[in-house]
C-alpha cells in the first residue's frame, strides 16, 4: 500500500512539474538593467554596463551593445593627438577628464593649413563639458577661424552654450533628446573691394515630446531675424515601426512630408527596410569653414529642408556578426528632394568661392559587399549618383560624380592596421558644368598600437597624382603624405 500511495505521489509531483509557470529571475546590481532571464523578448540599454559589478551576459543573437553614453571613470586623465602633413598642415587635439564630479572635459583643437605661400588658415576651438548625472550634459564652446588667400581675409569667432537630456520629465509629461543652445557670432571678410559683416544670435532648440499614443517632435532654429521649423507627429502601430507626418518651414515657406519606418527582419542578421525620414538641416558657419575653409559669405545662412529623403535598404550580414561569418552585403537606393541645398559659385574675386542655395534632386543607388574574417578582409562598394539641380534647367550637380567605385583590403591584427584603398571617381562636371577628369585615389593608411592607450598612424593620399577638386579656385588635393600620434595619459 505505501509502495502504491509513493508512486501515486511521484506521478503527480511530475506531472505537476510539466505544467508549472516558473516565475521570471530577477539579477539586479548597480546597472539600469535589471532583469535578464525573462521569458519573452526584452529591450535593453548599454548605458551603464561599464560602471556595473555584474558583466552581463547576453546571448549572440541580441544585436550589439551601443556605446556607453556615459562610461566608467577613466583610468587615462589626458587625451593628446598630433597630426601634420606634406601640405604644410598641423593639427592637435587636447582633451582633459578631470575626476571632479560635474565636469566631463576640458579640451582644445588647433588646425592650421598653408598648402601655398599666400594661402593660409588658423582654426582654433575651445570647449568644457560638464555632466551633472547619467541624462544631462552641458557644454560650452569657443571659436576663432581665421582665413587669408588672394584678396580674400576673413575672420570668424562665436561663443556657444548647450544642454542636453537624453530623458527628461516636465509636469508629468516625458520628454527626450532634448536639446538647447545659444550662439553669439560674429563674421568679418573683406574680399577685394566687397565687405560682409555680421553678428549674429542663434538660438537652438529639439525635443521629442511622448504622449499615450503619439509622439510629438520639435526643432526650431532661430537666427538672422528668421525661424526655421521642423515639426513631426508619429506614432507606431503593428505594421510600421513609424508612421507620421512632418512640417518643415525655412523662413519663406511651408513643406509638408508623410514620415514612417517599415521593416521586414527575417534573420538577426538580415533585413529590409523602407523609410522616409524628412530633414532640415542648418548651413551653419563652422561647419562650411571647416569643409572649405576659404569661402565668401555674401548672404544670410538659410535652413536646407529635406522633404523626400526616402531610402529603401536591404542587409545581410552587414554588422559585426557578419564579420565573423565571412560576409556582408548592403542594397541601398535613396530618392531625395533638397530645398535650399548649400552650394559654391563663383564671386568678384576669381580665386574665391562665395556661398549660395539651390534645390537639388538626387537619386543614388549603392551596393557594398564585404568578404573575409579577421586578419584580412575586403570591401567592395559601388555607387551611381543621378543629382540635378531642379532651379537650373536640370543640369549635373557640380562635383558630384556619377559613378564611384571603392575597394579596399585590410588587415588587422593587434597591434598591426594596414589597409590599402582604391577610390574611382568618373564621370564628374564643374560649377560651369565642364567635364572634371577622372579620378583613381589609391591610398595607404596603417596603424601601430603602441599600447592600449596610444596609437602611431600615417596615410599616403592620391598616390597616384590625380588632380582632385572640391572647387575650381580652391587648392586642389594633390598627393599627400601624413602622420600622427595618440596618446592617452
Amino acid at each position: 500500500m505505501r509502495r502504491l500511495l509513493f508512486a501515486i505521489f511521484l506521478t503527480a509531483t511530475a506531472l505537476s512539474a510539466q505544467i508549472q509557470i516558473l516565475p521570471d529571475i530577477d539579477v539586479t546590481a548597480e546597472s539600469q538593467i535589471k532583469i535578464f532571464l525573462y521569458k519573452k523578448a526584452l529591450p535593453y540599454s548599454g548605458d551603464s554596463l561599464a560602471a556595473d559589478s555584474i558583466s552581463a551576459f547576453f546571448p549572440s543573437s541580441l544585436p550589439p551593445l551601443i556605446e556607453a553614453s556615459m562610461p566608467a571613470q577613466r583610468s587615462r586623465a589626458h587625451y593628446l593627438n598630433l597630426e601634420g602633413d606634406t601640405r604644410l598642415a598641423l593639427e592637435g587635439t587636447y582633451r582633459y577628464y578631470p575626476t571632479a564630479p560635474l565636469l566631463s572635459s576640458i579640451g582644445a583643437r588647433v588646425s592650421w593649413l598653408a598648402p601655398t605661400g599666400n594661402t593660409i588658415s588658423r582654426h582654433h576651438h575651445l570647449h568644457l563639458d560638464m555632466a551633472p548625472d547619467l541624462d544631462e550634459h552641458l557644454g560650452a564652446n569657443l571659436f576663432y577661424y581665421n582665413s587669408e588667400k588672394d584678396g580674400l581675409d576673413s575672420k570668424y569667432s562665436a561663443a556657444n552654450l548647450a544642454s542636453y537630456h537624453d530623458d527628461l520629465s516636465i509636469w508629468g509629461l516625458r520628454m527626450t533628446e532634448l536639446s538647447s543652445s545659444i550662439r553669439m557670432s560674429s563674421i568679418s571678410q573683406n574680399n577685394l573691394a566687397f565687405e560682409h559683416k555680421t553678428n549674429q544670435l542663434m538660438i537652438r532648440h529639439s525635443q521629442n515630446m511622448h504622449l499615450k499614443h503619439f509622439t510629438l517632435g520639435t526643432a526650431l532654429d532661430i537666427y538672422a531675424d528668421k525661424l526655421n521649423l521642423h515639426s513631426s507627429i508619429s506614432t507606431e502601430d503593428l505594421s510600421f515601426e513609424k508612421t507620421g507626418v512632418d512640417l518643415l518651414y525655412n523662413g519663406k515657406s511651408f513643406v509638408a512630408a508623410p514620415s514612417f519606418i517599415w521593416r521586414y527582419v527575417p534573420d538577426f542578421d538580415e533585413e529590409l527596410s523602407l523609410a522616409n525620414l524628412p530633414k532640415s538641416s542648418i548651413n551653419d558657419h563652422p561647419e562650411l569653414l571647416e569643409r572649405y575653409r576659404w569661402l565668401y559669405f555674401d548672404q544670410s545662412i538659410r535652413n536646407t529642408m529635406i522633404p523626400l529623403n526616402l531610402r529603401l535598404r536591404y542587409e545581410d550580414g552587414f554588422d559585426k556578426r557578419g564579420s565573423e561569418r565571412g560576409y556582408g552585403l548592403r542594397l541601398q537606393n535613396t530618392s531625395q528632394y533638397r530645398i535650399s541645398d548649400a552650394h559654391l559659385t563663383d564671386s568678384a574675386n576669381p580665386d574665391i568661392p562665395q556661398l549660395y542655395f539651390t534645390d537639388v534632386f538626387s537619386n543614388q543607388s549603392l551596393a557594398i559587399a564585404r568578404f573575409g574574417t579577421n586578419p584580412v578582409t575586403f570591401e567592395q562598394s559601388f555607387c551611381l549618383d543621378l543629382s540635378y539641380m531642379a532651379q537650373e534647367s536640370w543640369v549635373r550637380e557640380p562635383y558630384r560624380p556619377l559613378l564611384t567605385i571603392g575597394s579596399q583590403v585590410k588587415l588587422e591584427r593587434f597591434p598591426y592596421l594596414v589597409s590599402l584603398v582604391l577610390d574611382q571617381r568618373y564621370f564628374s562636371r564643374d560649377h560651369h558644368q565642364s567635364a572634371l577628369p577622372e579620378v583613381i585615389d589609391l591610398r595607404f593608411e596603417a596603424a601601430y598600437d603602441i599600447d592600449l592607450h596610444s596609437q602611431l598612424y600615417l596615410s599616403a593620399k592620391n598616390l597616384l597624382g590625380n588632380e582632385i577638386y572640391d572647387f575650381r579656385s580652391l587648392p586642389k588635393q594633390s598627393t599627400e603624405l601624413y602622420a600622427g600620434l595618440r596618446l592617452r595619459f
